[in-house]
């Protein structure tokens, strides 16, 4: 993006808005502050000058007028009229009539709707009107929320994830926060809760119980909770501060070391590299990586991460958007070159697939599970003044061999289905874990020389 031209576009539009550019020459920028100008301009610029394929202008105007028209909807307007405006091809022209939209729903509707609102209503058209569900706009609220999703932060709380099972409804603990209070309490994945400081959990939603659960750094929760067959056994924890991570490992019976990655965060290739070395150290013997359910996040992590299981080589091939192709090589020293499984599944997505296609690309392990989603493209996040951001599809990917897995996901080398009543983690209750071990097993049993 180029800085300049975008402040002096902005400037531009600014003064189309105060010399005529709504009927009658009406001052329609009384409205409209300095940021939403900028706002305007550097959305129009991005989409245009950086998503993946070229974009038509016509397009993006009639987008925006889409999304002016959705908003005033949305303010009590039934009908509201906003004439359609033509692009012509050249940056200017097309930039001032994205912009005279915008002034004239202000003039029309000025008194009955917020200026800001509907300038984020254009934008918000624009970007849907690619018709790319992966290119979308982000409110502020919005791109605070999804940086968080991705870099979670410190709370105080006990140190678990916790989630209601599918064939009994009850209360589990899907996973323990290594070193935190509930893992020095006892509790292990797999465990239901029963109540929380005496009050029983049965119906309470669970965002209700995670609130119980968090506090104070310091606090004391009393939990009850069950195990298998065994009593309820209550325990009180002290709250400590816990940032949820994005790796979870643990070492199964036969010395295969288990590593689940729910996410591909910032803290991800760091938490995964500490990891794999802490089961290297206790002798692990194969390993099996669950990529179940990881719907991705940051292209540099999974570059990362994937450079742990698989040789020095390609890990993915990135197409840009003039067609040139540049291949994305591993970017540190292999760790896992023991037997490895990957548990896969029609939610494994994004970066998760740029792991699992390398690792079957270079024969590095095998994937056991169900089809994968199918998604390769690349997106980047281009923040606009005001907090907000467009999350803007910028390029294709292929895997290692440069197969096109877009809509249509990687079959694994072992299709296993998961049930319902089945237990992530748990070798007697998960089908695909349990077929993951067995392989590893037969391999084990007859390494390959």
């Amino acid at each position: 993006m180029r800085p300049a031209r975008r402040w002096c576009a902005a400037a531009a539009l600014a003064g189309a808005l105060l010399v005529g550019g709504a009927p009658g020459g009406v001052r329609a920028e009384r409205d409209l502050s300095p940021i939403d100008l900028v706002d305007l301009e550097v959305s129009y610029d991005t989409l245009t000058t950086q998503y993946y394929r070229h974009v038509d202008p016509q397009r993006l105007i009639d987008g925006a007028r889409v999304g002016i028209v959705a908003y005033l909807r949305g303010c009590g307007i039934e009908d509201p009229s906003v004439p359609t405006l033509r692009a012509n091809g050249r940056y200017a022209h097309d930039l001032h009539v994205a912009g005279q939209e915008v002034a004239q729903a202000l003039v029309r509707y000025g008194t009955r709707i917020d200026p800001h609102e509907l300038v984020y209503g254009a934008i918000d058209g624009e970007a849907s009107a690619l018709r790319d569900p992966y290119t979308v706009f982000f409110t502020a609220d919005q791109e605070r929320q999804f940086q968080k999703f991705l870099n979670p932060q410190s709370f105080g709380g006990i140190g678990v994830i916790i989630g209601v099972d599918r064939s009994s409804g009850r209360l589990s603990i899907d996973q323990v926060i290594p070193g935190g209070p509930g893992d020095k309490g006892g509790l292990l994945p797999g465990d239901w809760i029963l109540a929380i400081d005496g009050v029983p959990v049965q119906g309470v939603a669970t965002e209700t119980l995670e609130g119980r659960l968090r506090g104070k750094a310091g606090t004391v929760v009393g939990l009850t909770y069950g195990r298998g067959t065994a009593s309820s056994v209550t325990v009180r924890l002290v709250r400590a501060s816990v940032t949820p991570p994005d790796v979870f490992s643990r070492m199964l019976p036969g010395g295969i070391g288990y590593v689940q990655l729910t996410s591909y965060g910032s803290n991800a290739p760091g938490e995964m590299h500490a990891q794999l070395r802490r089961l290297e150290s206790q002798d692990a013997r194969a390993y099996v990586l669950d990529l179940r359910d990881n719907g991705g996040g940051y292209r540099d992590a999974a570059v990362a991460i994937t450079s742990e299981f698989v040789p020095h080589g390609p890990i993915m091939v990135v197409q840009a958007r003039n067609g040139k192709r540049t291949t994305t090589e591993s970017v540190r020293a292999r760790v896992v070159t023991k037997p490895l499984a990957v548990l896969v599944n029609g939610n494994t997505a994004s970066g998760a697939e740029i792991t699992a296609g390398a690792i079957q690309d270079l024969s590095a392990g095998l994937l056991v599970g169900t089809r994968t989603f199918g998604k390769g493209l690349v997106q980047a996040m281009y923040p606009l003044p005001d907090g907000a951001a467009l999350k803007v599809t910028v390029e294709r990917y292929y895997t290692a061999r440069g197969r096109d897995i877009d809509r249509k996901g990687i079959d694994p080398d072992l299709t296993v289905e998961q049930p319902a009543g089945s237990v992530a983690g748990d070798p007697a209750r998960d089908p695909q874990l349990a077929s993951a071990l067995g392989l590893l097993a037969t391999r084990l049993a007859s390494p390959t020389p």
